[in-house]
């Protein structure tokens, strides 16, 4: 019998749910872990959104620095004045909190000096950058994305971070526009993204556990409504399962059966109801032996039993079949209590047309009020 897996196909948020618990856990554990990385890289997205405005002025000047003539590289390397007034734009662009500004030539896997705030030398030649390890790795990160990279300059004493921004012409990369922020500057700027990043973190964290104990709460509560919903000793729903979730039970899905143990009232009578109640858990178990595991087993009632056989790989005659071999193999129990041995049979009523959603609907509200009128007789 499906025992295990139809509340998850009736109630899938319940699992839904355990899939987030686990994927919060994970976050949870994968963020302690690697705090240091992602407060870096939060640092690093605060601030690229805290010099916006530097940004933009860097697309404006390097708009102005490129589209000023037909090929920049050359006029710059052969025209003096030119030269001399794109490193005066370089020199303006500077502030306070800037330590330099330059312009960078990839050639193959080596970056050449060609435009420097920071040089009066303007006849010098484009020469060959001894760069860090750390600035190679953004320089080549930036070339073939071809979209800015910011990052923190953690090995070099007087400076904070640095931001690179590729020079294109007609989605071509001829250069790079590069800003070298002071140690002062990423100072001032992370006192305040530290606060800021911590707060974040926190957050993350209590809205974890905060989602964490609801879930747990809501697990809780719906691992004990299941029990309610089941017999422990054989694993059918009950009546209440039924209940609650009649509306979203597809009986277009099922054929519909009622069975109903014959004569149960007088083993009750006669061996009393803890001997009834096992009559009830050996027919039981072995009407779960022959159902499938789309199948569902509701304990109606006392002795009466609601089947709600999968049309899953079963077209009417094989449910018949179904049917009539719960039947037989009740009938062929032979249950000892006491001295005696007890032969079982069973009534079993059908509702077939279960075509439309309205019928399957009606054919287990028919079932039961026959069951009801039986009772009441």
């Amino acid at each position: 019998m499906y025992n295990k897996f139809i509340f998850a196909d009736i109630n899938r948020f319940h699992y839904y749910t355990i899939v987030v618990y686990i994927f919060i856990c994970y976050l949870s554990i994968s963020l302690y872990n690697n705090m240091h990385i992602y407060e870096n890289k939060l640092k690093i997205l605060l601030l690229s959104q805290s010099i916006d405005s530097v940004d933009a002025s860097a697309d404006k000047l390097i708009d102005k620095l490129v589209n000023s003539g037909s090929d920049f590289i050359r006029d710059n390397t052969i025209n003096h004045n030119i030269r001399t007034k794109n490193i005066e734009l370089l020199k303006d662009f500077k502030n306070r909190n800037i330590l330099s500004v330059y312009i960078l030539l990839p050639f193959e896997n080596q970056f050449f000096l060609f435009l420097d705030s920071t040089k009066d030398d303007i006849t010098k030649e484009p020469e060959l950058l001894m760069i860090d390890d750390i600035d190679r790795k953004y320089l080549i990160k930036a070339k073939e994305s071809k979209q800015k990279q910011i990052y923190i300059q953690d090995e070099t004493n007087n400076l904070g971070f640095t931001l690179i921004k590729p020079i294109l012409k007609k989605n071509k990369l001829i250069a790079f526009f590069v800003i070298d922020y002071s140690q002062k500057t990423y100072n001032s700027l992370t006192s305040l993204l530290s606060v800021s990043v911590k707060i974040i973190i926190v957050s993350l964290i209590v809205l974890a556990m905060l989602l964490t104990v609801f879930i747990l709460y809501f697990l809780r509560n719906s691992y004990i409504r299941n029990r309610m919903y089941r017999n422990p000793n054989s694993g059918t729903f009950y009546r209440s399962y039924l209940t609650d979730n009649y509306e979203k039970i597809n009986f277009l899905d099922y054929y519909i059966s009622l069975a109903d143990i014959d004569f149960f009232k007088q083993i009750n009578d006669i061996y009393g109801q803890v001997n009834g109640d096992k009559v009830l858990n050996s027919v039981m178990q072995k009407i779960s032996s022959v159902l499938k595991k789309d199948d569902i087993f509701i304990q109606y009632g006392g002795e009466e039993f609601l089947l709600l056989i999968s049309k899953k790989d079963t077209d009417i005659e094989k449910f018949k079949l179904i049917i009539e071999n719960i039947r037989k193999m009740v009938e062929s129990l032979n249950i000892k209590i006491k001295d005696d041995t007890i032969n079982i049979t069973i009534s079993i009523g059908a509702f077939i047309q279960t075509n439309s959603l309205m019928l399957g609907r009606l054919g287990v509200t028919k079932i039961l009020v026959v069951k009801f009128l039986k009772s009441s007789i």
